[in-house]
């Protein structure tokens, strides 16, 4: 009895898998289109190369000249003004420049 219950449950087994691996897989995409929106915010970010002067001398009476460009990465259509000064110490000269995008 026990050895007939076996060979009837693993028939069983059999029948169920091949019954599953004869159905075809069903497979479908669906596209749609959705109502996407996003705000960007105003924003500047500021950038510069190092402004090294290297070694100065006071008993010299030359200055020690050196350059640094400064970038302003704004989002489009942001306005600013970029602007430097002749700084706070005493005896600060020179031109100040300054951008501006309106």
């Amino acid at each position: 009895m026990i050895r007939l219950r076996s060979l009837y449950m693993g028939a069983a087994a059999g029948a169920l898998v091949a019954a599953l691996s004869a159905t075809p897989a069903i497979s479908s995409t669906t596209t749609t289109t959705i109502a996407v929106s996003a705000t960007s915010l105003s924003s500047c970010v500021v950038a510069a190369t190092p402004l090294a002067f290297g070694s100065y001398s006071a008993a010299t009476s030359s200055p020690n000249d050196a350059t640094s460009t400064v970038t302003a990465t704004c989002t489009s259509g942001t306005p600013y003004t970029l602007a430097l000064d002749a700084g706070t110490t005493s005896g600060s000269t020179g031109p100040c420049p300054s951008a501006t995008r309106s």
